[in-house]
């Protein structure tokens, strides 16, 4: 019942959105009301980091276009999150365009989502004594993508990674807070 209420939830909160663009091949669904971002920015950072992708690990990005429906730019808790429910890799926009973000972390971001996504379209489930397992999985496939870029720009990407693995599963297994879903895009409608 209530994973029906909240596939349910997500599909109108991402029908009610109004943005709606394609980057790469990808269905991207904007948010960007009240942040002062422009959303071309935020496109033109998403592009860049699809585009590093595709240069470095191409069968990387042919399993995302397969594996996820859609990307949702638009605040959020976290850099990113794969929502099962509906197929949909979130980004946060704020990381999407801060100064701190090099299109090489977008770009690590998407690919760690994307992993999820491929893990789930395989019938695993994110669950459990699981989740450390395949935390670890997708943080392996940010270092990878961090081990193929020029050294200059992989080596924050790989410290990242490094960093991460190097934490207990309880630690980087944290899952999306519904919560705050909730609070960003139902309290604020």
């Amino acid at each position: 019942m209530l994973a029906r209420l909240r596939t349910a939830l997500l599909r109108w909160v991402l029908s009610s959105m109004k943005e709606v663009h394609d980057v790469s091949g990808f269905r991207v669904i904007v948010d960007n009301k009240g942040e002062g971002v422009e959303t071309a920015a935020l496109l033109s950072r998403l592009g860049i980091s699809l585009g590093w992708i595709e240069r470095y690990q191409p069968w990387r990005l042919r399993n995302m276009r397969r594996d996820i429906t859609q990307i949702l730019i638009g605040p959020w808790p976290r850099r990113g999150a794969f929502l099962t429910d509906t197929g949909t890799c979130v980004l946060d926009l704020a990381f999407l365009v801060g100064r701190e973000s090099s299109p090489a972390s977008v770009a690590a971001t998407l690919i760690h989502e994307g992993m999820h996504a491929r893990i789930h379209r395989r019938g695993i489930v994110y669950d459990g004594p699981t989740k450390g397992r395949q935390e670890r999985i997708c943080i392996r496939a940010q270092l990878e993508f961090g081990q193929s870029l020029p050294e200059e720009l992989g080596a924050g990407v790989m410290q990242r990674a490094r960093d991460h693995l190097g934490s207990e599963d309880g630690d980087i297994s944290r899952g999306v807070s519904w919560t705050e879903m909730r609070r960003k895009y139902l309290d604020n409608a």
